[in-house]
């Protein structure tokens, strides 16, 4: 397993290459701990999974284990890049509800970045919804 990582907007984006099997889990913890020691001002991490292309249950474990220790430091964790065959892993495990797929660690990096967030457009011309009858007896004298 060869892992990369860099800074960019407060995230830390995390390039993995090789499978994440029993036999790499170790190795990306050690990788891993400094990282997350290192979280205090940061708003999560991006595991980009573009070079991994078989996963276990170790590997599995290995991500639950990261979602759940930045989830208790209120920071996130986003998977970009994760092919089908990992991603049906996830689905079978009931791990796509927990989890944040992207297509490209850009898009990850929009998610999770300190670039300024677009606000929804507000609406003020939005029609009045007439007032629906309150019981049976008004339900019977409303007019259609």
């Amino acid at each position: 397993m060869h892992l990369t990582h860099y800074e960019q907007d407060n995230v830390y984006v995390v390039s993995l290459q090789g499978d994440l099997t029993s036999s790499s889990v170790f190795t990306c913890n050690q990788y891993l701990e400094p990282i997350l020691e290192n979280m205090k001002r940061k708003n999560g991490i991006i595991l980009d999974l573009k070079g991994v292309s078989t996963i276990d249950s170790l590997g599995v474990g290995f991500i639950c284990g990261k979602l759940a220790r930045l989830k208790r430091q209120k920071k996130k964790l986003v998977l970009c890049h994760v092919s089908s065959s990992l991603h049906e892993v996830f689905v079978l495990t009931r791990l796509d509800s927990l989890l944040t797929f992207y297509s490209t660690s850009m898009e990850a990096l929009h998610f999770l970045g300190d670039q300024p967030k677009k606000k929804a457009p507000k609406i003020f011309d939005t029609p009045r919804q007439k007032e629906e009858p309150k019981n049976f007896i008004q339900l019977a004298q409303k007019k259609y």
